[in-house]
């Protein structure tokens, strides 16, 4: 039954057809006026949705609605174009240039995307690629820019890009001529003029690349690095060298951390990067405590952390050096990586200035003139470490040395540390003295002997160079005038100063100068009879014995 009548089978499916055609043709009339149906968004709404993403600056979101919407309407030529725009904006050279192409196969007069290809093509340094495209721009605006302004200026612009772009080509052509030949210098020279017209080609930044180790040039390195990586994102190689050089080289752990960090959002798994960056962080953890420690003037800490505290206890530095070992091979070999590793400098700068507060010799002697020696970073700048050289030549008696080497100290420092000051006189006193009676050298002893050791030695030489065992007076009274000097703490003193006590020009003596009544400088009480007393003996010969001990 249908309103109260009965009609046959053929007829209800008649106007079941006639509904369903109604309500297909009532579905596109809404979708061509932009009204929403079960199915998903209209083109319109889509297209609506990302200009709104443009206005506020959403391009890749924006992207994506045109993208949607193309799939509703792929041959749009205002959608296509939209797209390409959005590419541009993100940079997005290589879908750009896809959206150019496609606009030209929907439109081949619109001759401005050829333009567009152009400047694409020559900014990823394609630029025979981009001249085609220029000269089928110039073709098509021949007698078309008399009317329209934008074009005649789109025409200027051609026109200078085309001379840009035969002068990159030679640019490149030599650049490769000049890499292939080892000519470094004239390869970047010929690089960078062509990076000029295509800052994004890869193949003009290894070549950069390559000129820059070979002359040395570490920094430009690392900025053409930098940028193949996000050129090349996908490429590990790159963000791993490029942390190595920064870390290693540059000490520079927040760059190198950063490249790590980008390669492991890349490859969450990656080895090498996630090896480096443990180490990199547990060396900076462990440089910082010893910095501290170095602030506070606790160098027995210090070193407990830089250089260990024994055989079994591996220090910092020389974790650190170990690992530099096993980069340097892989690091360019222009760059010197143990001669240029700032980190490796301040180490070895730590250990030598705890040492030197401590007065260790031997250690001093490890790391004070390996820390003078890094010239190309700045360690011959190091105050601390030419103290340690002038502490190493005043105990091997090398004075003149080890003032130069303390005055050298004293320049570099600002000339305002009391500490180095002090080094510098004493080894100023010290020289004057070695240039007088070296009273040490004569009873055979080091300058930091004490008085027992002093005895001993005056008592072996008195006893080899007595006249009754056939030693000289002129030796014996030499001994003598030693052993008063340095067995008096305070005669000593003076001695060590600079004032020689005998020596009768010297601040304490009289006219005759040092210690009168005796030719020696000593009177009848003086060292020798304090260890010898003579008594007569047949045909007036003395025979000596020793007192006090000894």
């Amino acid at each position: 039954m249908l309103f109260g009548k009965r009609i046959s089978r053929s007829k209800l499916l008649a106007v079941l057809l006639i509904l369903s055609l109604h309500t297909v043709a009532l579905t596109n009339v809404l979708a061509d006026q932009g009204v929403g149906t079960e199915r998903g968004p209209t083109v319109a709404e889509l297209k609506r949705e990302g200009d709104t993403f443009v206005r506020a600056g959403k391009y890749a979101d924006a992207g994506r609605s045109y993208s949607q919407a193309l799939e509703l309407d792929p041959q749009s030529f205002n959608l296509q174009y939209l797209l390409a725009t959005t590419h541009l904006q993100q940079g997005k050279h290589s879908q750009a240039l896809s959206s150019f192409s496609k606009l030209l196969e929907l439109k081949p007069d619109f001759i401005q995307a050829h333009l567009q290809k152009a400047k694409i093509l020559s900014k990823e340094g394609s630029f025979e690629a981009a001249k085609a495209e220029v000269q089928d721009f110039l073709k098509g605006v021949k007698g078309k820019a008399g009317g329209d302004p934008k074009l005649g200026k789109d025409r200027e612009d051609a026109t200078e890009l085309l001379g840009s772009l035969n002068s990159a080509i030679g640019h490149l052509k030599a650049a490769r001529k000049a890499i292939s030949g080892k000519a470094y210098q004239k390869a970047v020279d010929e690089a960078t003029k062509a990076l000029a017209a295509g800052p994004n080609s890869i193949e003009l930044r290894e070549i950069r690349i390559k000129g820059y180790e070979g002359v040395g040039d570490l920094e430009g390195m690392i900025g053409d690095l930098s940028r193949l990586t996000h050129l090349q994102p996908s490429i590990q190689a790159h963000g791993v060298l490029l942390a190595q050089l920064n870390y290693f080289l540059q000490h520079d752990p927040q760059t190198a951390s950063d490249y790590l960090r980008q390669c492991l959002r890349f490859d969450p798994e990656s080895k090498p990067c996630k090896q480096l960056h443990k180490f990199i962080r547990k060396t900076e953890k462990d440089l910082t405590k010893a910095k501290n420690l170095a602030d506070g003037e606790r160098w027995r800490d210090v070193l407990k952390i830089v250089v260990g505290t024994g055989a079994d206890s591996e220090g910092l530095l020389t974790r650190y050096e170990s690992e530099l070992t096993k980069v340097a091979p892989k690091l360019p070999p222009a760059f010197h990586a143990m001669a240029r590793s700032q980190l490796r400098l301040q180490l070895h700068s730590l250990a030598c200035k705890a040492y030197v507060k401590g007065n260790n010799i031997n250690g001093m002697k490890k790391h004070c003139p390996v820390v003078a020696s890094l010239t190309e970073i700045g360690g011959d700048n190091d105050e601390w470490a030419f103290v340690g050289l002038g502490e190493i030549a005043m105990k091997e008696e090398r004075w003149e040395e080890a003032v130069r080497h303390f005055r050298n100290a004293f320049e570099k420092g600002g000339r305002n540390s009391q500490d180095i000051l002090n080094r510098l006189q004493k080894a100023e006193r010290t020289l004057k003295v070695s240039k007088q009676k070296d009273y040490y050298k004569v009873l055979g002893v080091s300058r930091d002997a004490d008085t027992k050791t002093i005895k001993k030695a005056f008592r072996k030489a008195a006893k080899a160079n007595h006249p009754d065992v056939g030693g000289s007076e002129e030796k014996m009274a030499a001994i003598n005038e030693a052993y008063k000097v340095l067995s008096d703490p305070e005669l000593r003193t003076r001695y060590d100063n600079g004032d020689d006590p005998n020596d009768p020009m010297g601040g304490q003596g009289g006219p005759g100068g040092g210690f009168q009544g005796h030719p020696g400088g000593f009177g009848g009480g003086g060292a020798f009879h304090q260890f010898f007393q003579s008594q007569g003996g047949a045909g007036g010969h003395q025979q000596f014995f020793f007192r006090d001990g000894f």
